[in-house]
Protein backbone atom coordinates (compact mmCIF):
# COMPACT_ATOMS: atom_id res chain seq x y z
CA UNK A 1 0.00 0.00 0.00
CA UNK A 2 1.37 3.44 -0.90
CA UNK A 3 1.98 6.04 1.76
CA UNK A 4 0.36 9.45 2.16
CA UNK A 5 2.41 12.05 0.31
CA UNK A 6 4.19 14.81 2.21
CA UNK A 7 5.38 18.23 1.11
CA UNK A 8 8.66 18.15 -0.79
CA UNK A 9 11.58 18.89 1.59
CA UNK A 10 13.09 21.56 -0.64
CA UNK A 11 9.75 23.38 -0.62
CA UNK A 12 10.02 23.62 3.16
CA UNK A 13 13.58 24.90 2.90
CA UNK A 14 12.56 27.46 0.28
CA UNK A 15 9.67 28.66 2.47
CA UNK A 16 11.90 28.91 5.54
CA UNK A 17 14.65 30.79 3.69
CA UNK A 18 12.14 33.26 2.23
CA UNK A 19 10.68 33.92 5.69
CA UNK A 20 14.23 34.29 7.01
CA UNK A 21 14.94 36.83 4.25
CA UNK A 22 11.84 38.76 5.34
CA UNK A 23 13.05 38.61 8.94
CA UNK A 24 16.43 40.07 7.99
CA UNK A 25 14.70 43.26 6.78
CA UNK A 26 13.18 44.23 10.13
CA UNK A 27 14.13 44.70 13.77
CA UNK A 28 10.59 45.45 14.90
CA UNK A 29 10.08 43.16 17.92
CA UNK A 30 6.34 42.82 17.28
CA UNK A 31 6.91 41.57 13.74
CA UNK A 32 9.73 39.30 14.89
CA UNK A 33 7.49 37.70 17.51
CA UNK A 34 4.69 37.26 14.97
CA UNK A 35 7.04 35.68 12.40
CA UNK A 36 8.53 33.34 15.01
CA UNK A 37 5.02 32.33 16.09
CA UNK A 38 3.95 31.67 12.50
CA UNK A 39 7.03 29.57 11.75
CA UNK A 40 6.64 27.60 14.99
CA UNK A 41 2.96 26.90 14.35
CA UNK A 42 3.75 25.53 10.89
CA UNK A 43 6.58 23.38 12.25
CA UNK A 44 4.51 21.97 15.10
CA UNK A 45 1.45 21.21 12.96
CA UNK A 46 3.19 19.78 9.88
CA UNK A 47 6.24 17.99 11.29
CA UNK A 48 6.41 14.22 11.31
CA UNK A 49 7.50 11.74 13.95
CA UNK A 50 11.08 11.24 12.75
CA UNK A 51 14.17 12.09 14.77
CA UNK A 52 14.92 15.34 12.95
CA UNK A 53 11.40 16.59 13.76
CA UNK A 54 12.10 16.50 17.51
CA UNK A 55 14.84 19.10 17.59
CA UNK A 56 12.84 22.32 17.28
CA UNK A 57 13.11 23.04 21.00
CA UNK A 58 16.91 22.90 20.74
CA UNK A 59 16.86 25.79 18.26
CA UNK A 60 14.73 27.78 20.70
CA UNK A 61 17.28 27.12 23.42
CA UNK A 62 20.06 28.18 21.06
CA UNK A 63 18.14 31.36 20.17
CA UNK A 64 17.67 32.17 23.87
CA UNK A 65 21.38 31.67 24.51
CA UNK A 66 22.22 34.04 21.65
CA UNK A 67 19.91 36.73 23.04
CA UNK A 68 21.37 36.37 26.54
CA UNK A 69 24.94 36.42 25.22
CA UNK A 70 24.26 39.49 23.07
CA UNK A 71 22.84 41.40 26.03
CA UNK A 72 25.72 40.30 28.25
CA UNK A 73 28.28 41.56 25.74
CA UNK A 74 26.42 44.86 25.42
CA UNK A 75 26.23 45.36 29.18
CA UNK A 76 29.94 44.64 29.67
CA UNK A 77 31.46 46.30 26.58
CA UNK A 78 28.78 48.48 24.99
CA UNK A 79 28.26 51.15 27.61
CA UNK A 80 28.48 54.83 26.75
CA UNK A 81 28.33 57.92 28.87
CA UNK A 82 25.74 59.62 26.60
CA UNK A 83 22.49 57.93 27.53
CA UNK A 84 19.17 59.44 28.50
CA UNK A 85 17.89 56.65 30.75
CA UNK A 86 20.43 54.93 32.99
CA UNK A 87 19.26 51.59 34.33
CA UNK A 88 22.32 50.84 36.47
CA UNK A 89 26.02 51.58 36.53
CA UNK A 90 28.85 49.06 36.52
CA UNK A 91 32.35 49.78 37.83
CA UNK A 92 34.43 51.15 34.97
CA UNK A 93 37.75 49.52 34.20
CA UNK A 94 40.46 51.66 32.68
CA UNK A 95 41.83 50.10 29.48
CA UNK A 96 45.15 50.80 27.74
CA UNK A 97 45.40 53.66 25.26
CA UNK A 98 45.73 51.33 22.29
CA UNK A 99 42.21 49.97 23.01
CA UNK A 100 40.55 53.19 21.93
CA UNK A 101 36.79 52.95 21.44
CA UNK A 102 36.29 50.00 23.80
CA UNK A 103 34.72 50.57 27.19
CA UNK A 104 34.50 48.09 30.02
CA UNK A 105 31.83 48.87 32.56
CA UNK A 106 30.07 52.16 33.14
CA UNK A 107 26.44 53.26 32.89
CA UNK A 108 23.99 50.94 31.14
CA UNK A 109 21.40 52.85 29.16
CA UNK A 110 17.91 51.60 28.43
CA UNK A 111 17.94 52.87 24.83
CA UNK A 112 21.13 51.04 23.84
CA UNK A 113 20.08 47.90 25.69
CA UNK A 114 16.73 47.90 23.89
CA UNK A 115 18.45 48.31 20.51
CA UNK A 116 20.73 45.36 21.32
CA UNK A 117 17.67 43.31 22.26
CA UNK A 118 16.02 44.08 18.91
CA UNK A 119 19.08 42.98 16.92
CA UNK A 120 19.46 39.83 19.04
CA UNK A 121 15.80 38.96 18.48
CA UNK A 122 16.32 39.26 14.73
CA UNK A 123 19.16 36.72 14.82
CA UNK A 124 17.11 34.46 17.09
CA UNK A 125 14.17 34.38 14.65
CA UNK A 126 16.57 33.53 11.80
CA UNK A 127 17.77 30.54 13.81
CA UNK A 128 14.17 29.48 14.49
CA UNK A 129 13.44 29.59 10.74
CA UNK A 130 16.35 27.25 10.09
CA UNK A 131 15.19 24.98 12.92
CA UNK A 132 11.68 24.83 11.48
CA UNK A 133 13.04 23.84 8.08
CA UNK A 134 15.19 21.17 9.70
CA UNK A 135 12.17 19.84 11.57
CA UNK A 136 9.92 19.77 8.50
CA UNK A 137 12.28 18.62 5.75
CA UNK A 138 13.30 15.00 5.55
CA UNK A 139 17.04 15.07 4.73
CA UNK A 140 16.94 11.66 3.05
CA UNK A 141 14.18 12.81 0.72
CA UNK A 142 16.09 16.02 0.09
CA UNK A 143 19.13 13.99 -1.00
CA UNK A 144 17.08 12.20 -3.64
CA UNK A 145 15.96 15.49 -5.16
CA UNK A 146 19.24 17.32 -5.68
CA UNK A 147 20.67 17.70 -9.19
CA UNK A 148 22.92 14.89 -10.30
CA UNK A 149 25.90 17.24 -10.56
CA UNK A 150 25.65 18.09 -6.85
CA UNK A 151 25.16 14.55 -5.59
CA UNK A 152 28.58 14.08 -3.93
CA UNK A 153 28.35 17.44 -2.17
CA UNK A 154 24.75 16.84 -1.15
CA UNK A 155 25.66 13.60 0.64
CA UNK A 156 28.01 15.56 2.90
CA UNK A 157 25.38 18.28 3.42
CA UNK A 158 22.66 15.78 4.34
CA UNK A 159 24.91 14.01 6.84
CA UNK A 160 25.72 17.41 8.32
CA UNK A 161 22.03 18.33 8.45
CA UNK A 162 21.28 15.21 10.48
CA UNK A 163 23.84 16.16 13.13
CA UNK A 164 21.51 18.60 14.93
CA UNK A 165 18.57 16.16 15.35
CA UNK A 166 21.00 13.38 16.12
CA UNK A 167 22.45 15.50 18.91
CA UNK A 168 18.98 15.99 20.37
CA UNK A 169 18.16 12.29 20.19
CA UNK A 170 21.56 11.33 21.62
CA UNK A 171 21.12 13.78 24.50
CA UNK A 172 17.77 12.19 25.39
CA UNK A 173 19.22 8.67 25.19
CA UNK A 174 22.27 9.53 27.31
CA UNK A 175 20.16 11.28 29.96
CA UNK A 176 17.83 8.30 30.21
CA UNK A 177 20.78 5.93 30.53
CA UNK A 178 22.33 8.05 33.30
CA UNK A 179 19.06 8.21 35.20
CA UNK A 180 18.74 4.44 35.06
CA UNK A 181 22.20 4.24 36.62
CA UNK A 182 21.21 6.66 39.36
CA UNK A 183 23.29 9.58 38.07
CA UNK A 184 21.68 13.00 37.91
CA UNK A 185 24.65 15.23 37.09
CA UNK A 186 25.04 16.50 33.54
CA UNK A 187 28.68 17.54 33.66
CA UNK A 188 29.98 14.53 31.73
CA UNK A 189 27.18 14.28 29.15
CA UNK A 190 28.74 16.38 26.38
CA UNK A 191 31.35 13.88 25.18
CA UNK A 192 29.00 10.84 25.12
CA UNK A 193 26.36 12.86 23.28
CA UNK A 194 28.81 14.09 20.62
CA UNK A 195 30.31 10.62 20.21
CA UNK A 196 26.90 8.96 19.82
CA UNK A 197 25.60 11.62 17.39
CA UNK A 198 28.68 11.39 15.17
CA UNK A 199 28.55 7.59 15.16
CA UNK A 200 24.86 7.60 14.21
CA UNK A 201 25.40 10.13 11.40
CA UNK A 202 28.32 8.11 10.03
CA UNK A 203 26.20 4.97 10.35
CA UNK A 204 23.50 6.65 8.26
CA UNK A 205 26.04 7.48 5.55
CA UNK A 206 27.51 3.96 5.60
CA UNK A 207 24.09 2.33 5.47
CA UNK A 208 23.04 4.47 2.51
CA UNK A 209 26.25 3.63 0.66
CA UNK A 210 26.11 -0.11 1.41
CA UNK A 211 22.56 -0.33 0.05
CA UNK A 212 23.55 1.42 -3.15
CA UNK A 213 21.43 4.46 -2.34
CA UNK A 214 21.92 6.94 -5.15
CA UNK A 215 24.73 5.00 -6.76
CA UNK A 216 26.32 6.85 -9.64
CA UNK A 217 27.99 6.03 -12.92
CA UNK A 218 29.72 8.34 -15.34
CA UNK A 219 28.44 8.90 -18.83
CA UNK A 220 30.51 9.87 -21.82
CA UNK A 221 30.46 13.34 -23.24
CA UNK A 222 32.41 16.59 -23.43
CA UNK A 223 32.70 18.56 -20.24
CA UNK A 224 31.72 22.18 -20.71
CA UNK A 225 30.37 22.33 -17.16
CA UNK A 226 33.62 23.65 -15.65
CA UNK A 227 33.83 26.55 -18.09
CA UNK A 228 30.18 27.46 -17.56
CA UNK A 229 30.48 27.29 -13.78
CA UNK A 230 33.57 29.52 -13.75
CA UNK A 231 31.93 32.07 -16.05
CA UNK A 232 28.73 31.98 -14.02
CA UNK A 233 30.57 32.45 -10.72
CA UNK A 234 32.55 35.37 -12.12
CA UNK A 235 29.38 37.00 -13.45
CA UNK A 236 27.61 36.57 -10.10
CA UNK A 237 30.54 38.12 -8.24
CA UNK A 238 30.66 41.06 -10.64
CA UNK A 239 26.88 41.53 -10.51
CA UNK A 240 26.90 41.41 -6.72
CA UNK A 241 29.63 44.02 -6.58
CA UNK A 242 27.72 46.33 -8.92
CA UNK A 243 24.57 45.79 -6.88
CA UNK A 244 26.26 46.57 -3.56
CA UNK A 245 28.01 49.59 -5.06
CA UNK A 246 24.60 51.09 -5.83
CA UNK A 247 23.87 51.62 -2.13
CA UNK A 248 20.77 50.49 -0.26
CA UNK A 249 18.89 48.30 -2.72
CA UNK A 250 15.58 48.66 -0.88
CA UNK A 251 15.77 52.41 -0.40
CA UNK A 252 13.12 54.57 -1.98
CA UNK A 253 15.50 56.58 -4.16
CA UNK A 254 18.27 54.27 -5.36
CA UNK A 255 19.75 54.16 -8.86
CA UNK A 256 21.01 50.68 -9.65
CA UNK A 257 23.88 50.16 -12.02
CA UNK A 258 22.31 49.30 -15.40
CA UNK A 259 24.55 46.27 -15.86
CA UNK A 260 23.94 44.78 -12.39
CA UNK A 261 20.66 42.87 -13.02
CA UNK A 262 21.74 41.62 -16.45
CA UNK A 263 25.10 40.42 -15.10
CA UNK A 264 23.38 38.55 -12.28
CA UNK A 265 20.89 36.96 -14.68
CA UNK A 266 23.72 35.91 -16.99
CA UNK A 267 25.60 34.41 -14.06
CA UNK A 268 22.56 32.46 -12.89
CA UNK A 269 22.00 31.21 -16.43
CA UNK A 270 25.61 30.02 -16.77
CA UNK A 271 25.49 28.25 -13.39
CA UNK A 272 22.22 26.50 -14.27
CA UNK A 273 23.60 25.49 -17.66
CA UNK A 274 26.79 24.22 -16.03
CA UNK A 275 24.85 22.12 -13.52
CA UNK A 276 22.70 20.73 -16.33
CA UNK A 277 25.76 19.85 -18.42
CA UNK A 278 27.46 18.23 -15.45
CA UNK A 279 24.32 16.32 -14.56
CA UNK A 280 24.09 14.80 -18.03
CA UNK A 281 27.50 13.22 -17.46
CA UNK A 282 26.36 11.52 -14.25
CA UNK A 283 23.60 8.96 -13.82
CA UNK A 284 22.10 8.61 -10.32
CA UNK A 285 19.68 5.84 -9.42
CA UNK A 286 16.43 6.89 -7.78
CA UNK A 287 14.26 4.48 -5.82
CA UNK A 288 11.03 6.42 -5.38
CA UNK A 289 10.08 9.47 -7.47
CA UNK A 290 9.38 12.53 -5.32
CA UNK A 291 6.95 14.74 -7.25
CA UNK A 292 6.79 18.53 -7.15
CA UNK A 293 3.18 19.59 -7.50
CA UNK A 294 0.80 22.43 -6.70
CA UNK A 295 1.13 22.22 -2.87
CA UNK A 296 4.89 22.73 -3.14
CA UNK A 297 4.41 25.84 -5.27
CA UNK A 298 1.82 27.07 -2.75
CA UNK A 299 4.29 26.68 0.13
CA UNK A 300 6.92 28.66 -1.78
CA UNK A 301 4.32 31.30 -2.65
CA UNK A 302 3.54 31.75 1.05
CA UNK A 303 7.16 32.49 1.88
CA UNK A 304 7.51 34.76 -1.15
CA UNK A 305 4.38 36.71 -0.12
CA UNK A 306 5.89 37.36 3.32
CA UNK A 307 9.09 38.66 1.73
CA UNK A 308 7.29 40.83 -0.84
CA UNK A 309 5.08 42.46 1.78
CA UNK A 310 8.16 43.25 3.84
CA UNK A 311 9.90 44.79 0.81
CA UNK A 312 6.83 46.91 -0.01
CA UNK A 313 6.69 48.19 3.57
CA UNK A 314 10.42 48.88 3.52
CA UNK A 315 10.11 51.01 0.38
CA UNK A 316 7.04 52.91 1.59
CA UNK A 317 7.82 53.53 5.27
CA UNK A 318 11.05 51.86 6.46
CA UNK A 319 10.82 53.49 9.88
CA UNK A 320 8.08 51.07 10.90
CA UNK A 321 10.34 48.09 10.26
CA UNK A 322 13.32 49.54 12.13
CA UNK A 323 11.88 51.39 15.12
CA UNK A 324 14.08 53.82 17.00
CA UNK A 325 14.77 53.31 20.68
CA UNK A 326 15.50 56.93 21.60
CA UNK A 327 13.23 58.23 22.96
CA UNK A 328 11.81 55.12 24.56
CA UNK A 329 8.41 54.09 23.28
CA UNK A 330 6.25 51.19 22.19
CA UNK A 331 7.25 49.98 18.71
CA UNK A 332 4.64 50.51 15.98
CA UNK A 333 2.88 47.62 14.28
CA UNK A 334 2.86 48.01 10.48
CA UNK A 335 -0.54 46.83 9.28
CA UNK A 336 0.73 46.36 5.71
CA UNK A 337 2.98 43.47 6.76
CA UNK A 338 0.28 41.53 8.64
CA UNK A 339 -0.97 39.76 5.47
CA UNK A 340 2.60 38.62 4.90
CA UNK A 341 2.73 37.18 8.41
CA UNK A 342 -0.53 35.32 7.77
CA UNK A 343 0.92 34.04 4.49
CA UNK A 344 3.98 32.76 6.38
CA UNK A 345 1.66 30.73 8.62
CA UNK A 346 -0.55 29.49 5.77
CA UNK A 347 1.48 26.30 4.97
CA UNK A 348 0.11 24.61 8.07
CA UNK A 349 -3.25 24.24 6.29
CA UNK A 350 -1.89 23.25 2.87
CA UNK A 351 -2.75 19.62 2.25
CA UNK A 352 -0.55 17.66 -0.19
CA UNK A 353 -3.33 15.46 -1.52
CA UNK A 354 -2.43 12.24 -3.22
CA UNK A 355 -0.17 9.36 -2.37
CA UNK A 356 3.48 8.62 -2.95
CA UNK A 357 4.14 6.83 -6.25
CA UNK A 358 5.20 3.23 -6.15
CA UNK A 359 8.91 2.43 -5.88
CA UNK A 360 10.49 2.30 -9.31
CA UNK A 361 14.26 2.27 -9.77
CA UNK A 362 15.08 4.73 -12.52
CA UNK A 363 18.23 6.50 -13.66
CA UNK A 364 18.34 10.21 -14.16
Amino acid sequence: MSRQRRIHPWAWWGWALLVAAATSLTTNPLLLILLATAVTMVAVVRRGDSIWARGLWAYYVFAGVIIAFRLFIHIIFGNTSSTATVLFTLPRVELPEWMVGITLGGPVGAEQLLAATYSAMQLAVLIICVGAANALANPRRALRSVPSALYEVSVVIVVGMTMAPQLVLSAVRVRRARRLRGRTTTASVILPVLKDAIERSLGLAAGMESRGFGSTRRATGRRWSTVLMVLGSAALILGGYLLLASGDVFATHTRLHPAAPWTILAGVGCVVAGLWASGRQLRVTRYRPDPWRLPEWAVLACGLAALLMMIVQLRTDPGLLRPVTSPLGWPPLPVLVLPGVLAAAAPMVIDPRGRMPRPVVVAR
